[in-house]
């Protein structure tokens, strides 16, 4: 009889193991599958502003100069202490350019290339 009461209280003792094993396994996947849905939300939002971004400056019926030239402006009042110093550079690289096409005679198309340019980097500057 001894026996038999044993037993039952190991055999009982070793199913609430096994349960609140499985209740912590299904909270820690439980806080994964969250975690892994906010990061995807997050970089599926990021995708989206950039392309909605790119579409407005691809389907603007024309740049002109005067738009290069505020985007230049907008670009110089960027607080860059804020930025990764990789992001700045290139930021920096892309309005230099885009200076240097202001100061000769551009095309259209070079006009364009330009707004491109400083528009993507300032899109992929990243914080610190």
């Amino acid at each position: 009889m001894k026996h038999k009461r044993r037993y039952r209280r190991y055999r009982n003792k070793k199913k609430k193991a096994y349960i609140l094993a499985a209740l912590i396994l299904c909270i820690v996947i439980a806080a994964v599958a969250v975690f892994a849905i906010s990061r995807m939300a997050g970089k599926e939002q990021t995708s989206k502003n950039q392309t909605e971004v790119k579409a407005l400056v691809i389907n603007a019926e024309k740049v002109d100069e005067s738009k290069l030239k505020d985007l230049i402006e907008s670009a110089g009042k960027i607080n860059q202490s804020v930025y990764t110093d990789e992001t700045v550079n290139t930021l920096n690289q892309a309005k230099e350019e885009a200076e240097e096409t202001i100061q000769g005679k551009p095309n259209q198309e070079e006009v364009e290339d330009s707004y491109l340019n400083l528009v993507n980097a300032i899109q992929s500057l990243q914080k610190k």
